[in-house]
């Protein structure tokens, strides 16, 4: 990872760092940025106003004593000091509620960025470390830090405002000063560029442990995980794993603040050798009858507020450097969503599904030894219910998500009616398929939102959908029915069974009406008689449609139209169930086994 070179590399940096930022806060509520960067203008225009008042006011009081003026010649300089001072105490604390505002808006935008990238990314993407790395990375510092880019930002700009404001103030004043506070500025810059640096460093060093840490910590702290956690006695080991890993992220972060210390230190010395400095010169020209009282008092003041704004504005430079490569490593993220650029696509399949083929279709996960599937090629018609089957790692699960478009091809290609899957919308082309994962999520929702998942749907279509997959008994169980929320982590919700979801599960294939139903284990969670009943069913549930069914149970799928055999990723064998039990193949061997584990002789199934 390469360091940054120089102060004038910094200082473009910067700039490009102010312009991202901006443009981050612009989009999230450009109203809002300019109310703010307005209020920042104008705080800095009264610090300049509170130093001339002030030196008006001083000369008055000066001339007064002297009887060389009036009362009247005090009073203007100081109701202006006052006004000043009012007006200033009012723009406080509107700085702080719409910087707020502001900074909830542009964490909402940052979000956003992050959700299209994950929301539209392709499928291999999660099944990459470096991806979830990544993730979890700007995931984390997304919460925060645009907050803290947003209060930095207008913080810089103010202070940048009030700086030139206050040296225009001091030029005038007495001008030696202004080169002397100039000089600091070298110095302080590049301490705040090697301290962002150092935070960023350390974030990216950490993005694995953090994975793993936050992993534990859900597991120890969640609801479902629970019982095996005290079944297999978890407690004190995975415990034991945590406190490893949060003394080791502690260790590192006391040798980064101790970094981070020093350089503090560095940049406080700076300030207060240059304050130091500024007072003797101050001294020195009064000493010397080269200023008036007057002047010297109001340069001391304007010196003081200027030393204070430029310590808080070097704090939001080092702040702003350190969030500038987080907020670099969003945009990286942000590039990873799909190109808008790309080809234009056809929205969906014209006409019905009527033949569905894979091509010598190849894939490999992400840093895999060898492919999932290899040269696999076969035709499903539509009417067709296909068995799928083979021993655990053969490619099944992996072929369904190709068959759906759910995974890109690593090889070869599908196409529905002849046409690549490629050539059309994604998401148009998935609404016309369905299918019921083996581990399919459970949504902390109603049961009618579990059901339609998202569509807006007539209660009657759902009941439908619910009544042909066996889930009506199940939601009439419920104390609200279909309203009833599907998790009792909320009030008035109820759990369910794993075969009771898996009812609800199976209603959501019924009731997206697809052309291509892909049932990945679907029963594994039935009691044998409602396996029997759903298999028995799917014929006539999904009349006229390509049904796939995969299931290691090999009764289940006897009936189907042709059975496909995947061994190591290739199409071992094909046919219908008496065709594959004459062969005497792989499928014949495990359905003999299978029978053979329940008691049954194979020739009392022919």
């Amino acid at each position: 990872m390469r360091t940054p070179a120089g102060p004038v590399r910094s200082l473009t940096q910067l700039c490009r760092t102010v312009r991202a930022a901006v443009v981050l806060l612009h989009r999230a509520d450009r109203r809002r940025c300019a109310l703010v960067a307005t209020l920042h203008l104008l705080s800095a225009g009264l610090l300049v106003a509170q130093v001339l008042a002030g030196r008006a006011a001083l000369h008055g009081v000066l001339a007064a004593d002297q009887g060389e003026s009036g009362v009247r010649d005090v009073v203007l300089p100081l109701a202006v000091l006052a006004a000043c001072g009012a007006a200033a105490s009012l723009c406080t604390p509107l700085l702080a509620l719409h910087h707020r505002l502001l900074g909830e808006q542009a964490q909402r935008t940052a979000y956003d960025q992050i959700l299209d990238v994950t929301s539209t990314v392709d499928l291999e993407r999660f099944d990459d470390p470096a991806f979830f790395d990544h993730l979890q990375r700007v995931q984390t510092h997304a919460v925060e830090r645009p907050l803290q880019l947003a209060h930095n930002v207008m913080q810089l700009a103010g202070g940048t405002a009030a700086i030139a404001g206050l040296t225009l103030a001091l030029a005038a004043l007495h001008p030696l000063l202004v080169p002397l506070l100039a000089v600091t500025g070298v110095p302080l810059l590049l301490v705040s560029r090697h301290s962002g640096w150092a935070e960023f460093r350390f974030a990216v060093s950490q993005s694995t442990t953090a994975r793993l840490r936050l992993h534990l910590r859900a597991v120890l702290l969640g609801r479902a995980e629970a019982p095996e956690v005290r079944a297999f006695a978890l407690q004190a080991p995975f415990r034991a794993r945590y406190d490893e890993l949060c003394d080791r992220y502690l260790g590192d972060l006391h040798a980064l603040v101790r970094r981070r210390q020093r350089q503090a230190a560095l940049a406080g010395l700076i300030n207060a050798g240059v304050a130091t400095a500024t007072m003797l010169v101050l001294l020195l020209a009064l000493v010397h009858d080269r200023i008036a009282l007057a002047d010297a008092g109001a340069a001391m003041l304007a010196v003081r507020l200027l030393a204070t704004r430029i310590d808080a504005t070097f704090g939001a430079l080092t702040a702003l450097f350190e969030n500038a490569h987080f907020l670099t490593d969003l945009h990286r993220f942000s590039a990873l969503a799909p190109a808008a650029g790309r080809p234009p696509q056809a929205a969906a399949p014209p006409g019905r599904l009527a033949v569905l083929q894979a091509h010598h279709l190849g894939y490999r996960y992400p840093g895999a030894p060898r492919p999932a599937l290899d040269g696999v090629h076969l035709t499903l018609r539509r009417g067709e219910t296909i068995g799928l089957v083979g021993e655990n790692g053969s490619g099944k699960s992996t072929l369904a998500m190709l068959l759906a478009g759910l995974l890109t091809p690593a090889a070869g290609t599908v196409t529905w009616n002849g046409t690549d899957l490629a050539c059309y919308d994604p998401e148009a082309l998935r609404r016309r398929i369905a299918v019921v994962f083996p581990d399919a999520v459970r949504y902390a929702m109603s049961a009618h939102d579990n059901i339609a998942l998202g569509h807006h749907s007539d209660r009657a279509d759902v009941i439908r959908s619910a009544r042909a997959a066996g889930a009506d008994t199940v939601v009439g169980r419920l104390p609200d029915g279909y309203d009833t929320i599907l998790s009792s982590e909320y009030a008035g919700g109820r759990d369910l069974s794993d075969g009771q979801w898996q009812r609800i599960t199976l209603a959501r294939a019924f009731h997206r009406d697809a052309e291509l139903i892909i049932l990945d284990e679907p029963a594994t969670a039935l009691d044998p008689r409602a396996e029997h009943d759903l298999f028995a069913s799917v014929r006539t549930l999904f009349a006229d449609r390509t049904v796939v069914v995969i299931s290691h149970r090999l009764a289940n799928v006897r009936a189907a139209d042709r059975i496909i055999v995947l061994a190591g990723g290739r199409v071992a064998e094909e046919g219908d169930h008496d065709t594959l039990m004459a062969a005497g193949g792989p499928y014949a061997a495990l359905f003999t086994l299978q029978a053979q584990g329940y008691g049954v002789a194979v020739s009392e199934h022919p």
